[in-house]
């Protein structure tokens, strides 16, 4: 008898397991936001499990989030709005204001016992700010030399040999400089944004001949919202690469890469395949702020550009959907709580 009852627990708990299983498996339904009515910044994504329903905000890598405003209702007409048909997200059931202006995902939990319906109406709406560059050094790489991208370090301080004693800047776009073992030309550090001029920035980092393994960046400023780092560099082929990144604001960050050559896109590219890494930084009241790069690890990587990006314009979005009645452009959506697959 005791027997029988441990199988029939045992048959109940494996068809829990199953069931949950089956909820785990259930599709995401994934809603466009919508900034300023038509710029799309990223999406809304709302799925549920026995448990609970999940809303989630993703921006886009162009955009963050300051504040988002979410309600869940039975039907759109108990969204609150004013009598004229308007949402007002400062009345939404769930609402978070951010010190920063956060890039990662977004996730709110919400019980489905506090839902009286499995056909709910969703209005999330969203603060959000466009990234915009408060300063880069280097340029951008374009494919310009018949095929090949423009020389990666061209605008720092690599120096191309005119003669046995005499090296001058620059190396041409499209033109194959030295490489340090015959030459170690003179770097800037701390490189100061704005003063330093560029051709004073180190255009590598080598631990094998301790060429700017360990190097500084200065600049003045603020970033009232946080902001992004963003480095472009190049690791050698089939090389691993390890940068420690750190510095005001700036959590220290690790950054690796394994080189592979990319064959048949001129010499360096086939060397140096860019890789691009980016890091966030917290608030930042005015004045000078430093950040370090180290190399710990690798025979020397190139470097392309350093990006210092800050939040500028910001928008009001919404996830895409059906109009309110009321006169701005504020949308919602209908959701139905999923159950577990019918077995076939």
């Amino acid at each position: 008898m005791k027997r029988g009852v441990c199988v029939i627990i045992a048959l109940f708990f494996l068809l829990g397991l199953l069931s949950v299983s089956a909820f785990a498996q259930l599709p995401v339904s994934t809603t466009d936001l919508l900034a300023g009515k038509t710029m799309d910044v990223g999406d809304l994504q709302v799925w549920n499990d026995v448990e609970n329903l999940y809303v989630e905000y993703v921006l886009d890598p162009d955009w963050c989030l300051t504040e988002y405003h979410l309600h869940v209702a039975v039907s759109s007409e108990e969204i609150p709005q004013t009598k004229k048909g308007n949402p007002k997200p400062g009345k939404f059931e769930y609402k978070e204001e951010y010190d920063a202006c956060i890039v990662d995902p977004v996730l709110i939990e919400i019980p489905l016992n506090t839902l009286s319906s499995t056909d709910v109406a969703i209005a999330a709406h969203a603060v959000v700010y466009a990234f915009e560059t408060e300063w880069q050094i280097g340029d951008e790489e374009v494919d310009a030399c018949d095929g090949d991208l423009t020389n990666y370090a061209n605008e720092f301080n690599w120096k191309k040999e005119d003669s046995p004693d005499d090296f001058s800047l620059p190396v041409g776009d499209c033109e194959l400089g030295p490489g340090l073992k015959l030459n170690e030309p003179d770097f800037t550090s701390p490189f100061f944004v704005g003063v330093t001029p560029t051709d004073e920035f180190p255009y590598n980092s080598n631990c094998d001949l301790g060429y700017a393994t360990d190097f500084n960046i200065q600049w003045y400023g603020s970033l009232p919202l946080g902001g992004r780092l963003t480095i472009s560099w190049s690791p050698g082929a089939s090389k691993k690469e390890t940068k420690v990144v750190s510095g005001n604001g700036i959590d220290e960050t690790t950054f690796s890469a394994n080189g592979q050559a990319q064959g048949g896109n001129g010499w360096f590219w086939n060397k140096y395949p860019l890789v691009v890494d980016s890091a966030f930084v917290n608030p930042l009241p005015i004045g000078t702020h430093s950040i370090t790069f180290e190399q710990t690890e690798g025979d020397g990587t190139f470097w392309d550009w350093v990006r210092l990006e800050k939040p500028g314009d910001h928008e009001s979005a919404w996830a895409a959907g059906e109009d309110f009645p009321g006169k701005n452009w504020a949308t919602y959506f209908n959701y139905e709580i999923q159950g577990p697959p019918t077995p076939e």
